[in-house]
């Protein structure tokens, strides 16, 4: 099973051996069960699933434990081999045109957030609205999270230009102009990428939907995955509108058995939560078929839908598909400021994106699984008909259900007025000195609010009691004055603000935590100090006092509260702030239990053969008790057979390695593992104790 970007087809690859994405029960901490079966079977912990999905993805040795050893494991509901993830081919926006998005009645830039799952968006294309985003991807072993999320393959860059390409004068206009993008860079720069960072994609889209109300996922993959599936359907109960493309497999989204659920599936296309999307011919932006040969067509390649799975939550006439959208000969957005041209349901998938943008703009975003399917409906009904005279020229919807052609024209509405401004609190007290924030709300017909706090006017009425910026209040003098502002010259309700003398408080007391604690030697443990005042209140003074340990040559601690044990026995830890001393808090320090290394891999192999001498290579990985690579040790070893020599050097990022000089005989050369010794001179307990690996040549 093979996830893909849908453009023009590319042959299919296989899933990586050993690799498996795992769901955990909801009572369970996917990190911590992760962690542990990662220790108990040798495995690579990868992403770690919370928001869509509770689980993690794991890449397991070689010749080791399997996924039944997964299954086995307490917490474990499913396992799910990975599988790889690719782009393919892509393709100005005819599309843009025919769907009369420039008709929506919407007004640029669109105030809604979209995100694409995809090769990840050109953060510095002119064109692009790019806010923010995150990258998800895996190497070998290793998998990683970070904020190197730029396009450097075109794909992602394309599908954004598509959806929300800025109205500015220059380049190409998208579906909805301007809309703020998140790039979510699951493939990297051949394209390619695994099903485990895909769902991570979608655990951060989830975990960020207050934020993001659209996703664009121009990915398809043939087979099944309820981890995938459960993982969707979350991100879609938190009011996520998730537009996905068919497919460019000339068949149905059910496979060819057409029955939903079995090992043919086209996902995420065939699931119900989803928006899919189908392709169709449109080449000069206009209905008719003029615009030369197969216009107005539905795209050969399409994948389409002669069935639909009961409960499916709308009702389309083109059963599991949502709506046709133009996606031949699309031009679009490129990386490094560029822009190509390219064909695919992957280019289709974006117009309804950016389509349900313009709709949420218009009428408020989704708060749950019945908002967004109330969304999908509303766009499936405002679309054209096949048959319609807007409609396709050449009838050829491959299996007789035709879905309607999304359109933005008929979603025009008259833009709602700005009917009142509401500022916030409407009555405070602060003392002289203090500061009080003021937020402004402007109100609108429709009943949409919108922050315009940095955009208004401030006035505080009497400046010597109080002065104002940016809604931010000072108390300078005490008094009584009044805060007003002004957005698109409509003045706020008027609110009251006191300023009073400052009152004397005092610190009463201090508390220590944890008043109880064990840590052994060269670790470390953080205290906290809290003070009570004479007002009640308390507040976090861990950093302004004065920490003391009863006998430092036990356990030293620094001026952040953060105590280290010297040497086995107990301390009593203190601290001190205005005259006022805390409790003691209690603290043992006990011997280092000893470490154990996990060598993962170690494998000797033939390196290189030069008149009739040779070398050989090992490779080491090595892992600690919580399955991360240990650092900052030295590994030693010695070669035997015929070629004798002892070595050591360094552990990077958990690997070593060491080659032999030219060896000028045949035969067997092993390498052994002696001795691993940590940064603090403690020598590592060997897991397996035996460890050697040996090549032989010829």
């Amino acid at each position: 099973m093979t996830l893909t970007a849908v453009a023009a087809q590319a042959e299919r690859a296989s899933g990586p051996p050993n690799r498996y994405i795992v769901q955990v029960n909801k009572d369970f901490a996917p990190g911590r069960v992760g962690r542990g079966i990662a220790q108990r079977t040798g495995g690579m912990l990868g992403h770690v699933y919370t928001s869509a999905v509770k689980g993690f993805s794991i890449q397991l040795p070689p010749g080791g434990l399997a996924k039944k050893d997964i299954e086995s494991q307490s917490g474990v509901l499913l396992v799910e081999p990975d599988v790889q993830i690719y782009a393919t081919a892509q393709t100005l926006p005819t599309g843009v045109n025919r769907m009369e998005a420039d008709n929506s009645g919407v007004i640029a830039p669109v105030d809604v957030d979209i995100a694409i799952l995809d090769t990840g968006i050109d953060i510095g294309h002119p064109d692009l609205n790019v806010v923010g985003g995150r990258r998800f991807y895996s190497i070998l072993w290793r998998t990683f999270e970070d904020d190197q999320y730029n396009d450097d393959y075109g794909h992602g860059s394309h599908c954004a230009g598509i959806a929300a390409a800025r109205d500015d004068g220059e380049g190409i206009i998208g579906v909805a102009p301007g809309a703020r993008l998140w790039a979510v860079k699951v493939l990297d720069l051949n394209g390619f990428g695994y099903l485990s960072d895909a769902i991570a994609g979608v655990d951060w889209v989830t975990a960020h939907a207050d934020t993001i109300e659209v996703a664009n996922m121009s990915l398809s993959a043939t087979g099944s995955s309820s981890i995938f599936r459960t993982a969707i359907q979350n991100c879609v109960a938190a009011g996520v509108f998730c537009a996905v493309a068919a497919g460019n497999d000339s068949r149905d989204v059910y496979g060819i058995d057409g029955v939903f659920g079995t090992a043919d599936d086209i996902i995420p296309a065939a699931y119900p939560e989803v928006a899919t999307i189908s392709a169709m011919v449109d080449l000069d932006g206009l209905p008719g078929g003029s615009g030369g040969s197969n216009d107005d067509s539905f795209a050969s390649f399409s994948n389409y839908s002669g069935s639909v799975v009961a409960g499916n939550p709308v009702v389309s006439p083109g059963q599991a598909i949502d709506l046709l959208m133009p996606g031949v000969n699309i031009y679009s957005c490129y990386m490094n400021g560029g822009y190509a041209t390219g064909s695919g349901t992957s280019m289709a998938s974006p117009h309804a994106a950016g389509l349900a943008a313009l709709y949420i703009a218009a009428n408020g975003r989704a708060i749950d699984a019945s908002g967004v399917y109330d969304i999908r409906q509303a766009l499936i009904n405002a679309g054209v008909a096949q048959t319609d005279p807007l409609g396709l020229a050449v009838q050829n919807d491959p299996d007789g259900f035709k879905e309607n052609i999304g359109w933005a024209g008929s979603m025009q509405t008259e833009s709602p007025s700005l009917e009142s401004i509401m500022v916030t609190p409407v009555s405070a007290t602060i003392e002289e000195g203090q500061t009080q924030q003021y937020t402004a709300k402007a109100i609108y017909s429709n009943g949409d609010e919108q922050d315009v706090t940095g955009k208004a006017a401030w006035f505080s009425f009497n400046t010597s009691v109080a002065t104002i910026d940016s809604g931010l209040v000072k108390g300078d003098f005490p008094g009584i004055t009044y805060i007003t502002a002004i957005y698109n010259d409509l003045s706020s309700n008027v609110a009251i603000l006191r300023v009073t003398e400052p009152i004397s408080i005092t610190l009463e007391s201090i508390a220590v935590t944890p008043t109880f604690a064990e840590l052994t030697i060269g670790r470390s443990q953080q205290y906290t100090a809290t003070g009570t005042y004479s007002n009640d209140t308390t507040e976090d003074i861990t950093t302004i006092v004065s920490w003391s340990s009863s006998n430092s040559r036990i356990t030293s601690i620094d001026a952040d509260g953060l105590a280290t044990g010297v040497s086995e026995g107990t301390t009593t830890i203190k601290a001190e702030l205005d005259g006022i001393i805390s409790d003691g808090a209690r603290l043992a320090v006990t011997s280092a239990p000893s470490q154990v290394a996990y060598v993962i891999l170690i494998d000797v192999l033939p390196l290189s053969f030069y008149r009739r001498a040779w070398d050989a290579v090992v490779i080491i990985v090595v892992v600690d008790d919580t399955g991360r690579p240990i650092e900052s040790a030295t590994i030693k070893g010695t070669w035997s057979g015929v070629y004798k020599r002892k070595v050591s050097g360094p552990l990077v990022d958990g690997e070593a390695r060491f080659e032999t000089r030219q060896i000028r005989k045949a035969g067997t050369v092993t390498f052994t593992i002696t001795k691993i010794i940590g940064s603090d001179g403690q020598e590592y307990i060997l897991n397996p104790p035996d460890l050697h690996s040996s090549t032989t040549w010829p």
